[in-house]
C-alpha cells in the first residue's frame, strides 16, 4: 500500500496540482486501509505539461476482513479411557488373527467328518449292492448258494474291517485335532491374560 501511495505522490507531481481535490475514503473498519483504482488517459485537447500523464485516482473502501488463520487443534493426551479402548481394540485384533490360524484346524476337522461321513454312506450302498447281487445269484444258481454266500460274507467282512479301521483312524485324527484345538486356546487364553497383566499393572505404576 506504501508502495501506490508514493506512485501517487510522483504521478501527482508530474501532473501539476490537480483540478479536483482528491479525498481518502478510509474504512471504518481498518482504519488506514483502502483500494487505490488508477485509469489511465491519452493526451487530453487543451495544454498540459511537457512529458506529463494523464490519470484519475478512484478510492474506494477496502475489502472485507481477512480471514485469520485458523489455530492447529491442540493435541489432547491419552486418557485411562483411550487407553482402555485401545487394549479392547489390540485385544480384538489379536483374537481376529487367532482365529484365522485355527480356521485351517477347523477346515481339517471339517475334512475327517466329512470322510466319516463319505466312508460310512459308502458302506450303507456297498452293504445294499451286495445284498441286491447275493439275493439274485440265490435266485439264478441255488446249487451254488452257500459258497456264494461264504464269498459275500468273506468280502463283507474285509470290507466292515477296512471301514472300521478308517473309522478308528477318524476318531483318533479327530480327537487329536480337538486336543490340538483345546491345548492352543488354552495357551492363547494364558498369554493373552498374563498381556492383560502386564499392562494392567503397568498403568497402576504411571
Amino acid at each position: 500500500m506504501s508502495q501506490v501511495c508514493n506512485w501517487l505522490t510522483v504521478f501527482s507531481c508530474m501532473r501539476g496540482t490537480p483540478k479536483y481535490k482528491l479525498q481518502q475514503q478510509i474504512h471504518p473498519g481498518r482504519p488506514g486501509h483502502f483500494d487505490a483504482v488508477i485509469v489511465w488517459k491519452g493526451k487530453e485537447n487543451k495544454k498540459s505539461n511537457s512529458g506529463g500523464l494523464a490519470y484519475d485516482v478512484i478510492l474506494k473502501p477496502a475489502a472485507g476482513d481477512l480471514p485469520r488463520p485458523s489455530s492447529p487443534p491442540k493435541d489432547k493426551g491419552l486418557t485411562h479411557e483411550d487407553i482402555v479402548r485401545k487394549l479392547q481394540e489390540a485385544e480384538e485384533r489379536r483374537l481376529s488373527m487367532e482365529a484365522e490360524k485355527l480356521a485351517p484346524i477347523a477346515k481339517m476337522r471339517e475334512r475327517a467328518q466329512e470322510a466319516i461321513e463319505r466312508s460310512q454312506q459308502e458302506n450303507e450302498e456297498f452293504s445294499r449292492a451286495t445284498q441286491e447281487k447275493l439275493r439274485r445269484s440265490m435266485e439264478v444258481n441255488k446249487e451254488n448258494r452257500d459258497a456264494q454266500i461264504q464269498a459275500l460274507q468273506t468280502r463283507l467282512r474285509e470290507h466292515l474291517l477296512k471301514v472300521e479301521e478308517t473309522c478308528r483312524k477318524s476318531e483318533e485324527m479327530t480327537k487329536e485335532l480337538e486336543e490340538r484345538i483345546k491345548q492352543n486356546l488354552e495357551q492363547k487364553s494364558e498369554n493373552r491374560q498374563a498381556q492383560i497383566d502386564a499392562m494392567v499393572q503397568k498403568l497402576k505404576e504411571h
